[in-house]
């Protein structure tokens, strides 16, 4: 069973530098890809945030580092002074070409060992990452072990048709990805580095496979939402996040039509991009059918965002292998009584078992109950306030600040 709370990373802290034995600011690389506007990136604009005062701090990336818009999206005002950034050399068309993307991992793993030695403090905010020495790594999610993904959810499995062509071509680039850069051989599991999971329940799914113990730092959510009064809420519901199979709309749908047909008047908005693949497809002709009630808000971000959900009493997700899930967090912070499947993450974040539903039966019967009674929406209302504060943007800080000076004393580095 893993540890809700790793020890190390609960210890007292004050400020990494004074305990330092040396004057010289202490190194520390963040370690991701690339910075999209999405959910983990959270971990590295506000990890950054957390230490940039105190350490010598660098990001390894690849492509373009647009701050202006990351500030944006993450509520934070880091300067391009804050940091430097590292990037591999690499090829433009390495980004394009969809199917080279083992060839893009395997060269920005070998740029990363490269640059290892630089550092006194390695965090790889975006899973696992082979640097060749021991270092911090961030679980977001299951997209290194396609076996825990798909023990999951079906739809997981589900694979892209491919041509013959591409199929040769992404032989080819995982036999040049093999031939430029090896891996370094380590076990990351071996006990020398440390890993941090996003939720109990990722935590959970490493400790059973791998019989290793993980802390547990919960990512960092904004929170600066409108006040809006219940009263002055519409009785609707919002869905954040990428439309795809494994978010399950098509049931969150058919979920809510039947809570329509019990007699709630009740609406949905869909914030994200529909795609036009199959499962976009499906959604837009969803969202067509059942145009009086469903609306398709698209991608949207900042202010639009915020106003959205904050103008909303209910929310609702559906994927059930979600490790966390930064968008359920975003809907309770704004206020909105949010409806989670019980399997996953996301669980955690609502923590009640009215608003965890086991199927579409359970999630149904419970959705009524709720919409019917008004003073259990208040209860469910403070509950939800009370927990909110366990991902915030502060707390987060002064976790990671906590994993730091630890991981420094477990090196050896610093005197407890």
């Amino acid at each position: 069973m893993a540890h809700t709370d790793n020890s190390e990373i609960t210890e007292r802290h004050t400020n990494i530098i004074e305990s330092h034995p040396h004057t010289r600011k202490l190194k520390v690389a963040f370690a991701y890809p690339k910075l999209y506007r999405g959910g983990a990136e959270a971990r590295v604009m506000w990890g950054i945030t957390a230490i940039k005062d105190d350490c010598d701090v660098s990001l390894i990336t690849c492509g373009d580092v647009n701050l202006e818009k990351l500030n944006q999206f993450y509520g934070t005002s880091l300067k391009p002074t804050d940091f430097t950034v590292l990037r591999p050399r690499m090829l433009f068309l390495l980004w394009k070409y969809p199917r080279a993307a083992v060839l893009r991992a395997s060269l920005y793993q070998k740029f990363c060992r490269r640059v290892a030695h630089k550092f006194d403090v390695l965090v790889s905010a975006c899973n696992l990452c082979d640097f060749g020495v021991p270092a911090i790594h961030f679980i977001i999610d299951f997209s290194w072990n396609g076996q825990i993904r798909q023990s999951y959810d079906a739809d997981l499995a589900r694979t892209k048709c491919i041509s013959p062509v591409d199929t040769l071509l992404h032989k080819g680039c995982s036999w040049v990805a093999g031939k430029l850069s090896k891996a370094s051989g380590r076990n990351l599991f071996a006990g020398e580095d440390l890993i941090v999971a996003n939720s109990r329940w990722t935590a959970r799914q490493i400790s059973d496979k791998y019989g290793i113990e993980l802390g547990v730092i919960y990512p960092p959510v904004t929170s600066n939402f409108p006040i809006v009064p219940w009263e002055q809420r519409e009785m609707g519901f919002v869905c954040i996040g990428r439309i795809c199979r494994v978010k399950k709309i098509e049931r969150m749908v058919d979920i809510l039509a039947r809570v329509r047909k019990r007699g709630h008047d009740i609406h949905l908005h869909l914030i994200g991009k529909i795609g036009e693949d199959s499962c976009g497809k499906s959604v837009s002709r969803l969202c067509r059918e059942r145009s009086q009630w469903i609306i398709p808000e698209g991608q949207l971000v900042g202010k639009k965002k915020r106003e959205l959900l904050a103008a909303h009493r209910f929310g609702i997700h559906g994927c059930r292998v979600e490790g966390f899930g930064i968008s359920v967090a975003e809907m309770v912070k704004a206020g909105c009584i949010t409806f989670v499947p019980k399997q996953g993450g996301a669980a955690e974040i609502v923590n009640h078992p009215l608003l965890t539903y086991e199927d579409t039966e359970d999630a149904v019967r419970k959705i009524d109950a709720v919409l019917r009674d008004y003073s259990l929406q208040n209860e469910l209302r403070k509950h939800l306030a009370h927990e909110s504060p366990r991902f915030s943007t502060e707390r987060f800080q002064e976790e990671l600040k906590k994993l730091v000076r630890a991981w420094l004393t477990r090196k050896g580095t610093i005197r407890r």
